[in-house]
């Protein structure tokens, strides 16, 4: 089991090394799904509605005017099922996800497929960060199948602790190798913040329960990260030489106390050789 979660960062140009010196000054950005290259990302579609939850649905002199009509039930029914096949029904719409901040890590700075796809072809640079860190307290590891999950009809009315998993926490079984880990931080509006305070006055046993979903308030955009809490620092085995050097004086400079590896590639099988460096 690692005691550490890896964050890889492409080193192309000025502004990639900008934003590793930001990451060792102690700042990360949270990214909103809507940038991800997965189009199923939070799209976890609603289950069709049967024909007691769609009545269920409206009003209770509503409902009473349709359990005593049977054909309005039965055409009620069919067009609104016909109109679910037809339409893709999902939460995430994408005025949803500009509220949603995520910081995507992995269990693994040696994935030969992680350094191709997210540190630039392998010259750019993996941190890793102590799990215990503060900011990464609620870091959850994906779930990956090959079939799609679901959420009930009523989770219009509220969403459970599953349906936070299946919704944040779920990938294709091809994104596997990722071994990700995510950190979710989420805009709380006023009047949900409102319901959690009343909920706390008649609830006091629920106060964990209640401070962690506070915590995450956030969505898209930078956190503050205890730097000291870098332990581990792989630099890619294709990384510009300027580049590492200019990533080693900022290290020194904070006084960080990383452990340092270079990679380069292994003689004999397709794997990353690490060397430590000394400085």
């Amino acid at each position: 089991m690692s005691y550490f979660l890896y964050k890889y960062f492409p080193l192309n140009n000025e502004k990639h090394l900008e934003r590793v010196i930001t990451c060792l000054k102690g700042y990360i950005f949270f990214s909103s799904p809507l940038s991800f290259n997965d189009p199923f990302e939070l799209a976890v579609p609603i289950e069709k509605p049967s024909q007691k939850e769609i009545i269920e649905f409206f009003d209770s002199k509503t409902q009473k005017y349709i359990q005593k009509n049977t054909s309005i039930k039965r055409k009620l029914t069919n067009n609104i099922q016909n109109i679910w096949h037809r339409e893709q029904n999902i939460l995430a719409t994408d005025d949803w996800l500009k509220t949603i901040g995520i910081l995507c890590t992995t269990e693994d700075p040696k994935n030969l497929l992680m350094w191709a796809h997210y540190g630039s072809n392998h010259t750019g640079v993996c941190l890793g960060f102590d799990k215990n860190e503060t900011l990464l307290f609620d870091a959850k590891p994906v779930h990956y199948s090959f079939d799609r999950p679901t959420l009930a009809f009523s989770t219009h009315k509220e969403i459970s602790d599953q349906d936070i998993k299946n919704i944040f926490f779920n990938k294709s079984k091809e994104w596997e190798y990722e071994k990700e880990w995510r950190c979710i931080r989420r805009q709380i509006k006023e009047t949900e913040k409102k319901f959690y305070m009343d909920l706390l006055k008649k609830y006091p046993e629920k106060l964990n329960e209640i401070s962690e979903t506070l915590a995450s308030n956030g969505g898209p955009g930078i956190y503050d990260i205890e730097n000291d809490s870098i332990k581990r620092i792989y630099f890619g085995c294709r990384i510009k030489n300027e580049y590492k050097e200019r990533i080693i004086n900022e290290i020194k400079s904070l006084n960080l106390q990383p452990k340092i590896f270079s990679l380069s590639l292994d003689k004999r099988h397709f794997d990353l050789e690490q060397s430590k460096i000394i400085l």
